[in-house]
């Protein structure tokens, strides 16, 4: 293949599997080559080691905040593919909370693919189910929430995922810490690369 010749012939030996917005298309490579290593779940054909944050973890502790807060009706917003690349972790621990709920506070988590990941459909799960917290990424849940006539931090509390500590929102937020994460991804790579794994 092309992409494999280009980069052999310019002696480049290690691949990141990284962040991108479409859909995971195959990649015809000769892996075996090249060592190589994902940023989350991208690509989940391709057997690679991956470096990604603990979704797990990230809901546990969202969770204990919100509660330490008195909030007992929890809801989660997260994109479909942003469940996909965590390899399931997020509504896997989400559900084992919900599933320990009295079931007038289980609130199903508004899990949508790019066609209902809108306004509208959260808008309707907002109001049904009447989450006192939010807790996802900000890819629209913030303004979302806001445009329903909601108050963070007053009538609802949001927790959003990748908030950075030099951030200047003013909600609650959990730091991903890409900077760590990136560092250990190259030193992964570059010790497969040194010992031709």
């Amino acid at each position: 293949p092309l992409l494999r010749l280009s980069l052999w012939n310019r002696g480049i030996r290690g691949i990141i599997l990284a962040y991108h917005a479409g859909d995971d298309e195959p990649i015809d490579m000769d892996w075996d080559r090249f060592s190589a290593i994902g940023i989350s779940h991208y690509f989940p054909s391709i057997r690679v080691n991956r470096i990604m944050t603990n979704a797990v973890h990230m809901i546990r502790l969202a969770i204990s905040k919100m509660e330490e807060h008195g909030c007992e009706r929890i809801g989660l917003a997260v994109p479909e593919k942003g469940n996909l690349v965590s390899d399931y972790q997020f509504s896997g621990e989400y559900l084992n909370y919900y599933f320990q709920q009295a079931p007038a506070n289980r609130i199903p988590p508004f899990m949508e693919g790019p066609e209902k990941w809108t306004a509208n459909h959260f808008g309707s799960w907002l109001k049904r189910y009447r989450p006192d917290a939010v807790i996802g990424f900000g890819f629209g849940a913030k303004e979302w929430i806001e445009g329903n006539g909601h108050k963070i931090g007053k009538t609802i509390q949001f927790v959003q995922f990748g908030v950075q500590p030099e951030s200047t929102v003013k909600h609650h937020g959990i730091d991903q810490q890409p900077y760590a994460g990136g560092q250990m991804l190259a030193e992964t790579l570059i010790r497969q690369i040194n010992t031709n794994q």
